[in-house]
């Protein structure tokens, strides 16, 4: 890595008694700023979590989270991540909240609804195919009758939010 490029990371770590976590982040390397490229992907990816995360309530249905969340860019369209948000804890990506243009059999959106006390990470991945780096952000959030609250404490790169 070299001054000025974008490192991310994706944990999805096993912790104790086998519980799973997911939390993403990515980060701008040396002490630079970001060229507009990587602002606009980055700001991109933070809006898309912090827009749809009030969607994630108990009861909401899958199919209305993903009609409800906010619609990705044409551009980055073909490089967003394949699901919008995935149950963690007991189990690794699932259940899984997909697109509503991607699949809603198999894989896709189930009839279920958010229960409260799930864990879910919401996830917010912004590339465009021609570009040389994309962003990926993801936050875990506890499904409570309050809202969501979020778990992860990993910061984000404040040069993209500032």
């Amino acid at each position: 890595m070299l001054p000025g490029d974008l490192v991310a990371f994706d944990t999805d770590m096993a912790g104790p008694m086998g519980y799973f976590a997911d939390v993403s982040r990515t980060y701008l390397c040396g002490d630079g700023k970001p060229n507009a490229e990587q602002l606009e992907a980055y700001r991109l990816a933070y809006n898309f979590i912090y827009e749809s995360m009030h969607l994630l309530q108990p009861g909401a249905s899958f199919r209305e989270i993903a009609e409800k969340a906010p619609p990705f860019p044409d551009a980055y369209k073909p490089g967003r991540y394949v699901m919008i948000a995935h149950g963690v804890g007991m189990s690794d990506e699932w259940p899984t909240i997909h697109w509503p243009d991607t699949s809603w059999g198999g894989f896709g959106n189930d009839p279920d609804v958010l229960q409260e006390n799930m864990v879910m990470s919401l996830e917010g991945l912004a590339s465009k195919p021609e570009a040389r780096e994309s962003v990926k952000l993801e936050e875990q959030l506890l499904i409570t009758a309050g809202g969501p609250e979020i778990l992860s404490r990993a910061p984000f790169d404040r040069r993209f939010l500032d």
